[in-house]
């Protein structure tokens, strides 16, 4: 249902190839992912030691991106962190 109204390629703010590649990762129909499955799935086996850091700080620069971007039909949301448990990002239609 949700994937029918959310597109992270059709009407948006201009993403760079990283930050289009991170939003590629993150499923249309609202399921959340956390953060360490996004590190994984982006880096794969050979990632840097800070890419936590580096994956978390980049879903932060897309939130602001969306968030200043008029065009945006949708925004990502995210769990508050929570000690040593993964912050979860999800994908969701922007209200109106």
């Amino acid at each position: 249902m949700l994937s029918s109204m959310v597109s992270t390629k059709r009407v948006g703010p201009e993403f760079t190839a990283r930050e289009q590649a991170l939003l590629d990762l993150l499923p249309t129909d609202g399921t959340p992912v956390t953060s360490a499955q996004l590190v994984s799935s982006y880096y794969g086996t050979d990632r840097p030691m800070n890419a936590h850091k580096i994956i978390i700080d980049r879903m932060r620069q897309i939130q602001k991106k969306i968030e200043f971007s008029v065009d945006a039909d949708f925004s990502i949301n995210k769990s508050k962190r929570s000690g040593p448990n993964p912050i979860s990002f999800w994908l969701s239609p922007t209200q109106e």
